[in-house]
């Protein structure tokens, strides 16, 4: 039994090809899908950055054409009457170092002062002792030295400035002098005018000042100093004109009570 089967090949390849080419529409669509969307994401991010960057570059702009610097704090100490002050700081950060310099300066009056000092019999020319009593010279050589002492007020003042210069004016008479078989001297005269510099010594407990002209030096000790009241105690070594003996060094301690 012969069969003849009959293929149209034309219809199959045909058959065939459109349903490649609608495979192919149908994958090449939803490709086209997917990068539609890519390309819609990748667009709106780049308009996401450019937007910042403009915002930025925006804002940029907008301070530099209005010539405001940010201002960044600066800390240090901002008390002016500190050591250490920093013109720059604007936040204290509580480094402030003090002198006490800055209350030493100013106009001061010296309201009281108390000296004490001594007389040294022995250099007395024993003639002229003599001459004014046999055997007086030997009589007064066993008293040795006698004391000076007492006080003054409204003794003088002291201008001191902000650059370490001053200026002095000390002036007052002791008490008579007691002068034993003798009787009392008047007593002696002191007026000493200075002028120079000064400074702060043994971490701020001492006060020293130089004599500009002479070079020579007081040196006090600070026992209290405020803005308006100080209390000094210091040595002063001054040449004074004794009746009966000429020139003479006296060591003078020193308390000097001051006021603004």
């Amino acid at each position: 039994m012969l069969f003849i089967i009959n293929f149209d090949f034309t219809k199959i390849f045909f058959e065939v090809t459109e349903l490649n080419q609608n495979l192919y529409i149908c994958c090449q669509s939803k490709f086209s899908i997917i990068m539609k969307n890519y390309f819609k994401i990748l667009v709106l991010a780049l308009s996401v950055s450019f937007t910042s960057c403009d915002k930025d570059t925006d804002e940029s702009n907008s301070e530099s054409n209005s010539g405001v610097v940010p201002v960044t704090d600066v800390y240090g100490c901002t008390d002016e009457n500190a050591i250490n002050f920093e013109s720059l700081a604007t936040l204290d950060n509580g480094s402030c170092a003090f002198s006490i310099a800055y209350l030493a300066t100013g106009d001061w009056n010296i309201t009281n002062l108390e000296y004490e000092t001594e007389f040294d019999l022995s250099i007395i020319d024993a003639s002229i002792l003599d001459a004014i009593q046999p055997g007086l010279s030997s009589l007064l050589g066993a008293f040795g030295s006698i004391p000076i002492e007492g006080e003054a007020e409204n003794a003088g003042s002291y201008s001191l400035s902000m650059d370490n210069s001053f200026t002095s004016d000390l002036s007052f008479t002791t008490e008579p002098i007691p002068i034993p078989l003798i009787g009392d001297i008047p007593g002696l005269p002191i007026d000493l005018s200075s002028n120079g510099v000064w400074s702060l010594q043994n971490q701020d407990e001492e006060i020293l000042f130089i004599d500009a002209l002479l070079d020579s030096q007081q040196l006090y000790s600070i026992d209290n100093l405020t803005e308006e009241f100080a209390l000094l105690r210091g040595t002063l070594i001054v040449i004074q004109e004794i009746p009966l003996i000429g020139l003479y060094e006296l060591e003078i301690e020193l308390e000097l009570t001051l006021e603004k």
